[in-house]
């Protein structure tokens, strides 16, 4: 994730957001890999399934 989410900062994206689903990583250790790995990026998630 680290390795994605620095090269995506340097191909110049702005925003990475990650699913909140059954049967996908939790989304916020990936975010938290995510921000520790990059500067500059926006981190979020799509939709925040609050009934899990």
């Amino acid at each position: 994730m680290q390795d994605a989410a620095r090269r995506a900062e340097d191909l110049g994206y702005d925003v990475l957001l990650v699913p909140d689903h059954l049967g996908a990583p939790a989304p916020f250790p990936v975010l938290a890999t995510a921000a520790a790995a990059t500067s500059t990026m926006h981190l979020g998630t799509f939709v925040f399934n609050a009934c899990f």
